[in-house]
Parts: structure tokens; sequence; C-alpha cells
């Protein structure tokens, strides 16, 4: 089997690596699916695995690399608290294989936010849509999460087998 290439983006810290069987049994809301939190509702619409980001137009600070993918994560955040928040845009993906988990940050973003006032925050029951792009090794395979940022470990959304 082919050596995973060093990612810069990847974490393996110690206290994240290992899935614990409360992660390995839990039922994640999947895409689509809604993952409901104290102050927003979060929903990984789609997801496209691809080894060009040329078909996201204005995005042109993410090359393709020798070794990598992109995982494209299309992501709706709603605020469901009556107060205005600050915006969340962004999410690290996890990707599990042979019990051990792999942290990446997004390399590149896209937003379209319906209602946000100079400073960047959420008014009541507003929609904000993303596009996140992940660079990944390609020889990692395995089930994937999306995890918003600032939540616990077991806020996640399933994305499946990647």
């Amino acid at each position: 089997m082919p050596e995973m290439p060093e990612a810069p983006e990847a974490s393996t810290t110690p206290d994240s690596l290992m899935m614990t069987k409360e992660m390995l049994s839990k039922d994640y809301p999947t895409i689509g699916k809604v993952l409901k939190t104290s102050y927003y509702d979060f929903i990984v619409n789609k997801t496209k695995v691809t080894d060009n980001v040329s078909i996201i137009p204005n995005l042109m600070d993410v090359a393709p690399e020798n070794g990598y993918r992109f995982l494209i994560v299309y992501l709706t955040i709603r605020n469901t608290d009556h107060i205005k928040r600050k915006n969340l845009k962004h999410g690290e993906v996890w990707i599990c294989k042979g019990g051990f988990q792999y942290k990446f940050k997004s390399t590149g973003s896209m937003t379209s936010e319906s209602s946000v006032d100079g400073l960047g925050e959420k008014y009541d029951h507003q929609d904000n849509s993303s596009i996140l792009i992940y660079k990944i090794p390609k020889v990692l395979n395995g089930a994937a999460y999306f995890q918003p940022t600032a939540l616990k470990m077991d806020e996640r959304i399933s994305l499946g087998s990647i």
C-alpha cells in the first residue's frame, strides 16, 4: 500500500487520533439532514470529490497538486436563535481509516449570505450558504465527517465514504 503523502493541513494530534467506540456507534446526520445545535442548524447539501476545483468559478487560489484531490462541501447554516450571532462559515473534515481519524482544515471557501450586517453577524433565522474545499491525499480513503467550527466531537455530519 502506498504511503500517505505529508499534508501540512492534516492534523493527527494524540487526543483526537483514535476513534472511540462511542463515536463509531453514534448515528450522525447524513448529507441533506439537519445537525441541530443550540444556536444553529447545519446542513451539508451535497459533496463532490474532484482532482481540480476549476469547476467552481472565481476560486483562483486553490491549485491542483499531484497526489491530492479535493473534497468540496456545499453547506447551509441557519441561525435558529432570536439574537444576532457571529457567522460560522467553516468547519473541519475528519476522515477515519484503520481506527484513526485525520483532521483537515478548509483550503478555500466561498460564502453567499442572505442577510448580514457590516460586522458579519447573522440575523434571526437567516441562511448562509458556503462552499468549502478540503485538500485530501488521494491514498486516504475512509468514512468522512464534517464538523462545524467550535462544536464538540460528537456534533458532526456523516459524508459517507470517500
